[in-house]
Parts: C-alpha cells; structure tokens; sequence
C-alpha cells in the first residue's frame, strides 16, 4: 500500500487553456521526452517540417523545443491552443506540457502530486480557500519498500519535517511572518541533526516548537522588535533586480508599470516607502493574508522535500520560501500604489503567479543570491526576520 498524499484542491483543478492569462507555452524551455520526441519526428508534411527545425537537444532532457523570437514555443497559435494538440490530439502532448503545474514524486511508501502556484488556475485556489490543507488516501500499488534502508529513512523523516513546519504555518493565533520566523528558526537549529541523519536530536529540537505556551512567549519578544525598513527595501530592491523585474512580453501591463514605479522608488526617502507599505498591510494585505499563508504552505509541500537528492539545506529551502513571498508582497505593494492605490484579485494573482514561476522554477536562484550577499548574514534567521518583518 502506498500513501496518496495531495493538495486539498487537487481534483478541482483544470487547465484554463485559452483563457489563461498567460500561456506556459512561452519565456522557458520546454522538454520533450524521449518517446513524444519519435512520435513528433514521425510527422509527415508540413507539421514534420515544423518539428524538424524547431526539435533540439536539451540541456537537461533529452530533447527541447526551440522558442521562436518572440520567446513563444512555434506551436502555441494566437488563439492560446496548441498546433499539435489541434491537428493530432491531446495524446501527442510532451509528458511536461501534459503535467504542467502539476509534479510528481515518489519515495518509500508515499506518492506525491502537487500544484505550482506559478500557474494563475492554481494561485486563484488560494483565495477560494479559508486555509489549505493536504489529504492523503492509499492506494493499492505494491512496491519493494525497506524502512531500514538509510535512504528512505531519511526522506521519510524529511517528510515528518515539512508536516511539522505546515502544522506551525496553519496556526492562525500568530501573523504569517512570525510563523514563517518559527519556522526558519527551527529549520536552521536542525539542518546539521537532519544532514548527519541524527533524528533524536531533531525531534528534540521540534518539541520545543511543539508547545503553543512556548511559541506565544516567543512571539510576544519577536513582535516587540522594530521592523528595519532600510534593510528590508533595500534587500528586496536588489532581489527584484536580481532576478530582472517582469519580464514576459506577454504582460507588459505589469513589467511597464512595476518596472517605472522601482525607478521612481529609488528616489523615495524611507519614511515615504514606509509610508505606502504600511498603508498597503492595512488596506489590502490583511485581508489577503490566508491567501499568501496558502500559497506558502504550498510552495514548501512542492519543493521541501519532494526531490529524492537534496541539493539544498533545510535552512535553505525555507529561506527561500519565504524570501520569494516577501518579494511577492513587495512588488504587489508597489504596484497597487502605482496603479492609483488600487488592485483587483486578477492582478493579484497574476503578481503572485508571474514572480512565482520566475522563481519556483529557476531552482535555487534566491539562495545564489544570498551567497552573493553572504558578508551580511542573510544565512543567519535573524537577517532573514529583517525581510519577512
């Protein structure tokens, strides 16, 4: 018996297709697998002369498809649908275009699919939902499985992790940044235990967490600090530059008015930025926090441990997480007060879901960022209490 585990909203999902507000058929490499690339190169006539040019060796697959100028896969037509979808059936699509937002992941005893909230179909369950959640069923799939085997101990003890931290993310007593502080706190006291597969010493250290007296006493001191707005603006300035503003031509409406309104704010004294994000936190952010502490518990049910080989730290994992949602809120307070203090649930989710798929798929680009900006700490869980403040 294997365990099914999933977002809540899983089975309600579909593809928007030609309605989206954006096609993930344009701006990033499209792979194709071994078998839909024989099939393509089957094509007769000028389908087959199509797929000739445009059929590419991939970086990291075996076959890619090659964008056209404008950044758009050559099959994607005006009207949003797919040439080949059209012309040969949906059964031709690539096992990517296929699967796309969706993953999939598969260790030990457990099954995962889970949704990228850098599809706006997706994002736009985040604010249907009071509070998201994760239901697990079994299926009845018969696999080789050794709990004994050091391997598939340690990623079953990385999934008790994750479960633990979404559990301190879903208490609704504390504000969002101080849940995800919790968490970071906690994520970079046990990385090295985790690391050295040393679970008793985890488990210890999660107790502590365990224990709502505790963390109500720890928030009241976390809650008495000053935010540092200097530091704050400052870092996310150079993130959001860093990774190049918006760049999809797709929604210039975005990338002129945010990219216009960072040029005016480098201008701006700290009282003024201050100013426009505290008044955003009343006026707008309050109302959408359930949004945002759903769509975080999300992005780190999609990538904390959802990879059997681990490329970064517990510690790293969360940072990133969380650095991506101050970002997030960041640009989405610049734009509302560009756009005359005002912004509809579309252009949320859409900020929400364009940052998100610039970085939930450039894997590990805010954690090279911070290495960058390793002399000032940005490792250390109090730097990062600076930026999610």
């Amino acid at each position: 018996m294997m365990r099914f585990i999933r977002p809540d909203f899983y089975d309600e999902f579909e593809c928007t297709a030609d309605k989206c507000s954006y096609s993930c058929c344009m701006e990033w490499n499209i792979s194709i697998d071994n078998d839909t690339a024989e099939k393509y190169k089957a094509f007769t006539g000028e389908l087959g002369e199509k797929v000739n040019k445009c059929l590419i060796s991939g970086d990291y697959s075996e076959y890619q498809i090659k964008l056209d100028e404008n950044k758009r896969c050559p099959f994607l037509r005006e009207n949003g649908l797919c040439e080949i979808v059209l012309k040969k059936g949906p059964e031709y699509l690539s096992k990517t275009c296929t699967r796309f937002p969706r993953s999939f992941a598969f260790y030990g005893d457990v099954a995962e699919i889970s949704l990228s909230s850098a599809c706006p179909a997706v994002t736009e369950f985040m604010f249907r939902k009071e509070q998201l959640s994760f239901s697990e069923d079994y299926i009845n799939d018969v696999i080789d499985f050794n709990i004994n085997d050091p391997l598939n101990k340690h990623i079953l003890f990385g999934e008790e992790i994750r479960r633990f931290f979404i559990d301190i993310l879903r208490l609704k007593e504390f504000p969002l940044w101080v849940k995800q502080y919790f968490v970071a706190c906690l994520s970079k006291k046990i990385e090295e235990y985790y690391e050295n597969k040393d679970y008793d010493s985890c488990l210890a250290e999660m107790e502590i967490y365990n224990n709502l007296d505790y963390l109500r006493e720890y928030s009241k001191s976390v809650m008495a600090i000053k935010p540092n707005y200097i530091l704050k603006f400052n870092f996310l300035c150079g993130l959001y530059k860093y990774f190049g503003g918006v760049y999809m031509e797709t929604l210039t409406k975005y990338n002129d008015v945010i990219a216009n309104s960072m040029i005016e704010i480098d201008n701006f004294t700290i009282e003024e930025l201050t100013r426009i994000y505290e008044r955003f936190n009343a006026e707008v952010y309050k109302d959408i926090e359930y949004a945002f502490e759903n769509i975080c518990m999300n992005d780190l049910f999609l990538k904390f441990f959802s990879k059997v080989k681990e490329k970064w730290t517990v510690y790293e994992k969360c940072m990133s997480v969380f650095l991506l949602h101050s970002l997030i809120k960041f640009v989405m307070s610049v734009y509302w007060y560009a756009n005359n203090y005002s912004i509809s649930q579309n252009e949320r989710i859409d900020i929400i879901s364009i940052f998100s798929r610039k970085v939930l798929h450039n894997d590990g680009a805010i954690v090279n960022f911070c290495k960058e900006q390793e002399d000032e700490g940005l490792f250390n869980p109090s730097y990062l209490f600076v930026i999610i403040r």
